[in-house]
């Protein structure tokens, strides 16, 4: 276990007076918990850092008197291909992601998503582990439509649970400490006839999103909608999974879904109002997505149809 001093880097302007911080630099995740539950509320994990440094250099957080780095954790910077699943180590950064051409063939909406953030120097930086541990990330979005799977440190231990249950215990009971070991996103060779993933933001690129939708889906052998998964996100909103909006769509023709998943959108996705856009707006947009999606599949089907 290596530990070094480094500088508090700290704005004057915050009110702080600049120091050191400690930094721990362990070699498995069991060692990072360890450290994090021994040095207590006075340490942070720190990978990318991207989101650290941002509300240290903005004043929004103090600098922790301890950094756990997980730099040299290396069983959290793989990425690990099989027949079932993609399990992606926390601590491999959106870049690599948009790199490696097993995660676009496993997840196409994961290598959609991570190639939506940010700049390529905020992406050479940004782990997964930190923008899904954000939870207003924009990969969160591809994750919940593609029924992800986390390997998470809590008070209760190692513990493996759906990302969606993971971040509804988060946003029903904020705070206390957590370390994201790993991401574990299923791989079916069954091909989703519906699936997207759009962020729509203040401008084409580098900038944070206004609304984010991701979708998957199957048609029957009917040409109805099955196994739907519906989720979004964007701005400060907290990304949720939209059940309400699959079961508007669930067993019905893309077509005839349309006007029922715009209004189940409308009615229950819950947007976070900002200086740069209201929730109304973010409702409206959202809808549209989804709708828009919907009628394209719905002209595939008939181009489909023509050329059987």
């Amino acid at each position: 276990m290596e530990h070094e001093a480094v500088s508090k880097a700290v704005p004057q302007e915050a009110g702080r007076t600049p120091g050191e911080a400690k930094v721990y630099r362990p070699n498995t995740p069991e060692d990072a918990w360890k450290w994090m539950r021994t040095l207590g509320e006075g340490a942070k994990l720190s990978s990318g850092a991207t989101l650290l440094r941002y509300q240290w250099e903005s004043g929004a957080a103090e600098m922790p008197s301890y950094l756990i780095s997980l730099d040299s954790v290396a069983a959290m910077k793989t990425i690990i291909v099989t027949d079932t699943e993609l399990v992606i180590g926390a601590g491999v950064t959106l870049s690599e992601l948009t790199l490696s051409s097993a995660v676009k063939a496993a997840s196409p909406l994961l290598y959609t998503a991570a190639r939506s953030v940010g700049a390529p120097s905020i992406r050479n930086m940004a782990t997964i582990g930190g923008n899904v541990a954000w939870l207003i990330g924009d990969t969160i979005p591809a994750l919940l439509a593609s029924e992800a799977s986390v390997v998470v440190w809590t008070e209760s231990g190692r513990s493996l649970l759906l990302l969606e249950a993971w971040l509804k215990g988060r946003s029903q009971a904020p705070g206390g400490a957590v370390l994201i070991e790993k991401i574990i996103v299923p791989v079916s060779k069954q091909k989703s006839e519906l699936l997207f993933y759009q962020k729509v933001g203040r401008r084409e690129t580098f900038t944070p999103s206004v609304v984010t939708v991701a979708a998957s889906g199957n048609l029957d052998e009917h040409g109805c909608l099955v196994n739907l998964r519906f989720a979004a996100g964007g701005g400060a909103t907290e990304v949720t999974r939209l059940h309400e909006v699959e079961r508007a769509a669930e067993g019905r023709r893309p077509e005839e879904a349309v006007t029922s998943v715009y209004h189940a959108m409308v009615d229950t996705f819950d947007p976070v109002s900002d200086a740069f856009a209201p929730a109304s707006y973010r409702k409206k947009v959202a809808a549209n997505l989804a709708a828009s999606e919907l009628l394209k599949l719905s002209r595939r089907k008939a181009e489909w149809s023509e050329l059987a």
